[in-house]
This record gives structure tokens, sequence and C-alpha cells, in this order.
């Protein structure tokens, strides 16, 4: 079994929470409120600036020039996130940023930014894989069924497009290579790992609470 697999299939507890939380049923089915989700698409705009700031800190750290562009189309990939997905929903609805931060996302942002600046490469990386991996997931996942009318069906379609599950394979088989060549390592980055899917739970459950840091 890979790294991946394995690494999966232990923190399924945690990602079957995910598939049921509020938030995500609600968007699922239609019926989450404009207020929620501009509240996580705000908090999410916040967010990718601050994982593309974290993935340029594993760009830096790289150690080969496979390892170098894969870093850099992460990069990259967080403002086309924003293009494809978030200017979709708040240039074509009503959206108006609130001005306030969860605690999710901030205590997200410290967690991301200290490991990719500090922690050991394979550490580092595998603090960004869940939210990638997690984002194709659901994406796959729900647009196996049928969308009714929903003007969120972008959102789970957007996040599984082919283009962007075979960038994700892509990351995934570097976290193995790092397992494999680090074996010192992987208990930590299983540590991480479970704490970034932790990190995403709160993050969609401050939004669907309008959660405040004030």
């Amino acid at each position: 079994m890979s790294f991946y697999d394995m690494v999966w299939k232990e923190n399924e507890d945690i990602i079957t929470k995910i598939e049921e939380m509020p938030f995500i049923q609600e968007m699922y089915s239609g019926v989450l409120t404009d207020e929620r989700f501009f509240y996580y698409i705000e908090q999410d705009i916040h967010y990718l600036n601050d994982f593309a700031r974290a993935n340029a800190f594993l760009l830096a750290r790289s150690v080969n020039n496979d390892m170098l562009k894969l870093f850099l189309d992460s990069v990259l990939g967080c403002f086309k996130e924003q293009e494809n997905v978030h200017k979709k929903y708040t240039v074509l609805s009503n959206f108006n940023a609130t001005g306030h931060f969860t605690p999710a996302y901030e205590n997200y942002r410290n967690f991301l930014l200290k490991h990719t600046s500090t922690s050991d490469l394979p550490i580092a990386y595998a603090s960004t894989i869940p939210c990638p991996w997690l984002y194709v997931h659901l994406g796959k996942k729900f647009s196996e069924k049928e969308f009714v009318n929903n003007k969120y069906e972008y959102w789970f379609i957007a996040n599984c497009l082919p283009e962007v599950e075979e960038f994700l394979n892509k990351q995934l088989r570097v976290l193995d290579k790092f397992a494999k060549d680090y074996p010192a390592c992987q208990n930590d980055m299983k540590h991480v790992f479970r704490q970034a899917l932790f990190l995403e739970y709160s993050f969609w459950n401050d939004a669907y609470n309008l959660t405040t840091t004030k």
C-alpha cells in the first residue's frame, strides 16, 4: 500500500465527518444560505493567498527541478482557483466582504506558514496536501449525484476537473516519494496531515456558524 493510500485510510473518520457536516451537506442540497457561503468564500480568498505563500516556501526549498516546477504550479494554482471559482460567485452574485476573520482561518494560516518555513521538507509538504486532496475528493463524491437547480453545482464540478485531479496525482506521488526517502519523518508527516484535516473541518464549521475572532 502506498503511503498516501495508508494516510487517507487512517483518516477516514475525519473525512467522513467533513462529508457529513452541515456546510457540505447544505451546499450539496443547494440550501446553504448566501451569508454562510459568501463568508466561507471571503475566508477562502485569504486562505488561498496564504496557501500560495506556503507553497512559495516549499518552492524556495526545492531540491530538484521537478520539485521546483511542482511547487511553482501549486502557487499559480491558488490564483487560478480564485479566477475560476471565487470570481464566478463574487462577481456574478451579491457578494459583500465582512472584513472579519474566523479563528479557523487564522489557525490554519499559522499552521501552514510555520510548517512550510521551518519543518523538515517532507513534513512541511505533508501539511499542504489535505487541502487539494479533500477538495478533489468532495468534488468527485458529490458530482456523481444529480444536481437540480443548485447554484453550488459549479463549486463541486470545478474542484474535480480532469486537469485538477491529474495535478493532485502528481502531488500524491511526491508525497509517497518523500515517505519512502525519509522514513524517519513518516510519523510526523501523518501527524500534520491529520492536523490539517481537522483544520479543514474547522474552516467550514466556522464559516457555517459565522464565527469571528472579534
